[in-house]
């Protein structure tokens, strides 16, 4: 019986195959775009999250994802909380955290994104500072 709920939030095992789980710890380049997470193959992204803990601020740099070798469009930290994009499906990515005193910024990964051939995770910084990133992401390949 059909419950108006997307599959994704009720099922228990992934329906696609088993889980994994990609997840890396790297310091960002300064200016730069740094790419985090490469899976390879065909498959659907469950979920995932990116955090940003640093001594000044990250709040115009972005986190961006790359589908099949395309940059999908994404906002910045700042973006993010200014809209509001704190929900499921607002973005590719949206908010969890957002404390530009204490400069913690954290997103996650909208459930159920496909791809073809590969998918990336990335960091485009924008301060011209070097913060620590860690990304997870938990996928299937099919």
């Amino acid at each position: 019986m059909a419950s108006g709920l997307p599959d994704y939030s009720r099922v228990v095992r992934p329906r696609q195959g088993g889980a994994n789980l990609a997840s890396n710890t790297k310091v960002a380049v300064a200016s730069a775009i740094t790419f985090l997470l490469n899976v390879k193959g065909k498959g659907i992204i469950y979920g995932g999250v990116m955090l940003i803990s640093y001594t000044s601020t990250q709040k115009n740099s972005f986190p961006t994802i790359y589908i099949d070798g395309v940059q999908m469009v994404s906002g910045s930290f700042f973006a993010t909380n200014f809209y509001a994009l704190n929900k499921p499906d607002t973005l590719l990515f949206y908010e969890l955290k957002y404390d530009d005193v204490n400069f913690v910024y954290a997103v996650a990964l909208t459930p159920g994104i496909t791809f073809e051939s590969e998918v990336t995770i990335a960091i485009k910084e924008q301060h011209g500072t070097t913060p620590t990133v860690i990304t997870w992401m938990t996928y299937a390949l099919m």
